[in-house]
């Protein structure tokens, strides 16, 4: 799959507001998800550590990313099930 390089560097934006991209380790885990209609990242999972995760999910109405830091795999599945509401 052709992914834009406007998207690319649209979750670079994203991840380099919490994390510094120059003091990246060749064992960290990233994880996306594809919209195969469209060729549009949907979910992107960045590993921080083996407990923190930066969640990255696009907004079908704004297209844009929603940033989330979660702790577990526990905050994962509640997002998942009970997303947040904004104010």
């Amino acid at each position: 799959y052709s992914v834009t390089k406007d998207e690319i560097s649209e979750v670079r934006k994203n991840i380099s507001k919490d994390i510094n991209l120059n003091k990246l380790n060749a064992g960290q885990r990233v994880q996306f998800t594809i919209n195969q209609t469209n060729s549009q990242i949907k979910e992107f999972i960045f590993h921080i550590s083996n407990t923190e995760k930066v969640y990255l999910t696009k907004n079908n109405q704004t297209k844009k990313f929603e940033l989330q830091n979660l702790k577990n795999k526990r905050d994962y599945i509640l997002n998942q099930i009970i997303p947040r509401t904004q104010n």
